[in-house]
């Protein structure tokens, strides 16, 4: 085992062969074994057992599940006991940010501040919560006595809801939903639509806009019927679609208005999903099939046939595709049920009703930390930055067949998510950089062509990749910062992963990987993922402009976010990035929004565009 891990990460440069591949999947083997081994409660994130990794930083360390993205060392770290302290802990300090497990690849997003006025309050921390983490009962358990009231997970099945705590991870969450079987409905619960990486907490997820692939129901956020925030005074509120702009700020958020505490979820019945998999070139037979339901799509909309635009929409409703970019291979994977007919496609998600507020005070005591200096983040591995992108491509390809198993499946373990061994091998194997693009769909007849004629021309961009991307599509959304915002429409995401970058000894910048993530910005006008990397790098190179990509929308938002948090305490590291500004006519100066809200914000609601102009 040692000489494996020692071959693996020292050897700069290595040629395909069978022998190599054994020689990498046992590798992975080590580092799973190795990993668990070690688990103790002080290097491990609050997740499930069998996904542990040892080299997360939450709780103890504020930095991302590999130990990357390093919070600055005088931003305290909160681990609040109950509500009541976690209302406490944002009296004492100016700059909050609720975190997870560190499910991050943006520093400037993930840190609070930079200084010892700055705290990270960990959600997984809450007493409730941590103990159901450590020691997950079974609903088995409730055959025999009453479920708590405080406990973590209520399940109303007549309602068909589900509400969590915010500092649940979505792995435990499917989970428990599952196995809830002994009552109205033998077969369990799910979700309707899950992402890959399901070791985020659910208030991350939903934060972020996390996503799965569905033309039905849309991201994590469209899944939500109501989520309880507390405020920068400690107020907890209940925001409901009732308060259209309050509830279009706050489903897609990224921290920046108050705490999550808890989410109440629509859940739908598992039921019997059969799994198909394709495989063909993603440049040509899949990037046409995209193309043409693209410009199908774009027809239906000019002549407004709403049956045909939900026929087209529905050949992509629940379709994935792993890309394998060096080899441009495509895995297309689709899934049908008895359910999934067209007519339950949808362009754009309307939000939903449902009712309720309540209110809450509190004072000081000792839930803060410093950070733990005893910490080492993933190192790099050699061989992964020098070696040949082909080769690690088919690795990839190999070690990711479990999930490409056709047949017919419970819904839970059916539709594509990371397994908790597979997490624990991805976390603990060697460091990389996560970016995500959102394509509006209309775009992608003209634009991917274009795209691909690049990555796989002279300057062979496909040599900056190493695993495969995944390609998934959702409808629009009503949030201010959704990245499938409704005046958009439907959007492909494409997600892509820098494995050169930490791994080079110099750490130079995976140039080939970079210059793809630019041309998706500036030729498909793609929007990045909130939850991960792309901001310091795009905006640098492409002028990344938020107001061209979210228009008045962008505005709106910060217009809810000085109504909720008028000192802009959740602002973040990075609060050069969400400062607002507008103007009170053409030629006038560009003003911050916070000094002209009576005049460019509604009362108490979203942007008033017909007195200002986004800036």
């Amino acid at each position: 085992i040692n000489e494996c891990l020692y071959y693996l990460k020292h050897d700069a440069i290595m040629q395909y062969s069978p022998l190599c591949s054994h020689v990498l999947l046992l590798a992975l083997g080590c580092v799973v074994l190795s990993g668990a081994a070690a688990a103790d409660e002080a290097s491990h994130c609050r997740v499930s057992p069998s996904a542990q990794h040892g080299n997360c930083g939450m709780p103890y360390r504020l930095s991302n599940f590999q130990g990357n993205f390093e919070c600055p060392m005088d931003v305290r770290v909160g681990k609040p006991h109950n509500l009541q302290q976690l209302g406490e802990i944002l009296n004492e300090f100016d700059k909050v940010k609720a975190v997870g497990n560190g499910h991050s690849f943006n520093k400037e997003f993930l840190c609070a501040g930079n200084g010892t006025d700055s705290i990270n309050i960990v959600m997984t921390e809450l007493d409730d919560t941590r103990k159901y983490i450590l020691a997950p009962p079974s609903p088995d358990l409730w055959l025999d006595m009453e479920i708590p009231d405080d406990f973590p997970i209520q399940v109303d099945e007549q309602a068909m809801t589900v509400n969590v705590s915010a500092g649940i991870t979505q792995r435990i969450l499917l989970d428990y939903l599952s196995d809830y079987v002994h009552w109205d409905e033998p077969k369990g619960w799910t979700l309707p639509a899950f992402s890959w990486f399901i070791d985020q907490t659910m208030a991350g997820a939903v934060a972020t806009g996390t996503h799965g692939s569905s033309m039905r129901y849309g991201s994590l956020s469209s899944q939500i019927l109501a989520m309880d925030m507390m405020l920068a005074n400690g107020t907890i509120i209940t925001i409901t679609p009732e308060n259209k702009h309050l509830w279009n700020a706050a489903g897609v958020h990224v921290g920046q208005l108050g705490i999550i505490t808890s989410l109440l979820m629509r859940i739908v019945p598992q039921q019997a999903v059969e799994k198909t998999v394709y495989e063909g070139d993603f440049k040509g037979e899949f990037s046409d099939y995209v193309q043409k339901v693209s410009s199908d799509y774009k027809q239906a909309l000019e002549i407004g046939d709403v049956d045909l635009i939900k026929e087209i929409l529905f050949e992509l409703d629940e379709t994935e595709a792993f890309w394998f970019v060096p080899e441009n291979i495509a895995w297309v994977v689709r899934f049908s049920h008895l359910k999934r007919q067209p007519w339950f496609v949808k362009e754009n998600i309307a939000p939903e009703e449902i009712p309720q507020v309540e209110a809450f005070d509190a004072n000081p005591d000792m839930f803060v930390f410093p950070q733990n200096e005893q910490y080492q983040p993933l190192e790099g591995v050699p061989a992964m930055a020098a070696g040949d992108s082909k080769m690690w491509s088919r690795f990839f390809r190999n070690a990711l067949e479990t999930y490409a198993t056709e047949g017919i499946f419970e819904s839970r373990k059916a539709y594509l998510s990371m397994i908790d061994q597979g997490m624990s091998m991805h976390a603990g194997f060697s460091p990389y950089n996560q970016f995500e693009v959102a394509i509006p769909l209309t775009n992608v007849a003209e634009c991917l062509p274009r795209v691909l004629d690049v990555v796989y021309g002279d300057e062979k961009l496909y040599e900056g990749f190493r695993t495969p991307g995944l390609v998934r599509f959702t409808p629009g959304e009503s949030f201010y910062l959704s990245n499938a915002q409704g005046d958009k429409g439907p959007h492909m995401w494409i997600n892509l992963e820098d494995y050169v970058t930490f791994s080079d000894p110099n750490h130079t910048p995976n140039e080939k990987f970079f210059k793809v993530i630019r041309l998706f910005v500036e030729e498909c006008d793609a929007r990045l993922h909130w939850g991960k990397a792309g901001f310091q790098e795009a905006v640098d190179s492409t002028d990344y402009n938020v107001v061209e990509k979210y228009g008045n929308n962008w505005c709106s938002f910060g217009c809810a976010a000085h109504q909720l948090d008028p000192t802009r305490k959740f602002s973040s590291m990075n609060d050069t990035f969400w400062e607002f500004y507008a103007k009170t006519s053409p030629n006038g100066p560009t003003t911050e929004l916070s000094s002209i809200m009576d005049t460019c914000c509604l009362s108490n609601g979203p942007f008033n565009a017909d007195a200002c102009i986004c800036a």
